[in-house]
C-alpha cells in the first residue's frame, strides 16, 4: 500500500505486485504450505501437473440442446465482457488510441478453445493487467507480453523448484 512512498526512486519503480511475488513464492517454498497446511483449509495445494488432464470429449453432442445453449451462453458473455473492457481501456488511454476490437474477440475465442482442452475456464480480456499498464504510463503492446512474461516466468521457476 505504501509502494510509492519509498524514499528510494528507482526502487519505486518496481511494480508492487512483483514484489509480493518476489516474497511470498520463497516464502511459501521455505514454510512448506504444502505439506504443513492445516486439514479444515478451505482450499487445498495441490500438485498442478498431476492435476492437468486434457480434455476433449463430444458427450456434449447427446444433448444437443442444451450444450449449444451454453456455448452461445459463454461465447455471448465472453464477447461482451471482452469488448466492453477495450472500451473502457480505450477510454483510460491517455495517448488516445483505439483498440482493435475484432483482434481481440479472435484471440479471446482461440485463447478459450486452448484453455477448454486442457479442462480450463473461459477467459476474457483482463481489465486489471491492462489498466495497470495504462496507469503505469505503457505506450507499446510490448507492456503486455512483459507483464504476462515475469508472471508465467516467475510462476514457472516456483512451479520447477516445487516439483524438484
Amino acid at each position: 500500500m505504501f509502494w510509492n512512498t519509498l524514499p528510494i526512486l528507482w526502487l519505486r519503480k518496481v511494480p508492487a505486485p512483483l514484489v509480493v511475488l518476489l516474497v511470498s513464492i520463497p516464502s511459501e517454498l521455505i514454510m512448506d504450505f504444502q505439506h504443513t497446511e492445516p486439514t479444515y483449509a478451505l482450499v487445498h495445494i495441490g500438485n498442478l501437473i498431476e492435476n492437468i488432464k486434457v480434455n476433449v470429449s463430444f458427450d456434449g453432442f447427446a444433448q444437443t440442446g442444451i450444450f449449444i445453449k451454453y456455448v452461445i451462453m459463454f461465447a455471448l458473455v465472453g464477447s461482451l465482457e471482452s469488448l466492453l473492457t477495450v472500451k473502457a481501456i480505450d477510454m483510460l488511454d491517455h495517448y488516445r488510441r483505439r483498440s482493435n476490437a475484432n483482434k481481440d474477440i479472435i484471440a479471446v475465442g482461440i485463447g478459450n478453445i486452448i484453455a477448454g482442452i486442457f479442462g480450463g475456464l473461459p477467459m476474457i480480456s483482463e481489465v486489471a493487467r491492462s489498466s495497470a499498464n495504462v496507469n503505469n504510463g505503457a505506450k507499446t503492446r510490448w507492456s503486455n507480453f512483459f507483464h504476462g512474461f515475469f508472471y508465467i516466468d516467475i510462476c514457472s521457476i516456483s512451479l520447477h523448484i516445487l516439483l524438484n
